[in-house]
């Protein structure tokens, strides 16, 4: 019968996602590594997902929200994600936003792919 253990660094290279729509999916990957309890990540979680989401006007646009609230809002890298996608949806290929969006998401991807491979490289040692 075949084992089915995995080394390090077939830990590494096949559970690092890098998928610009769901970024989170990793980082909550990483602070279950870290956190070891259930208990605690769930908290983590919502404490930090909901915000941004809320934040990022993916649910609800934030053109009539108050003035702090869209300060607020373009502090989240996500919101430029958001806006950058609705450019896209929309054909509006000449949006100064569509770059931010991309670079934002890119310097995010590479930064989570990096603490990932820390993180697991860490788990397996």
């Amino acid at each position: 019968m075949r084992s089915h253990a995995l080394s390090g660094n077939q830990i590494k290279t096949r559970y690092i996602k890098v998928d610009p729509v769901h970024p989170d999916e990793g980082a909550i990957n990483e602070a279950g590594l870290i956190l070891r309890s259930e208990d605690a990540l769930a908290p983590l979680v919502q404490g930090i997902a909901l915000p941004l989401l809320l934040l990022s006007g993916v649910l609800l646009p934030l053109a009539l929200a108050p003035d702090w609230l869209r300060f607020l809002s373009s502090l989240n890298p996500l919101t430029h994600a958001v806006d950058a996608a609705r450019a896209l949806f929309n054909g509006d290929w000449a949006n100064p936003e569509i770059a931010i969006g991309v670079g934002i998401t890119a310097v995010l991807a590479i930064v989570a792919v990096w603490i990932g491979g820390r993180t697991f490289s860490r788990a397996a040692a």
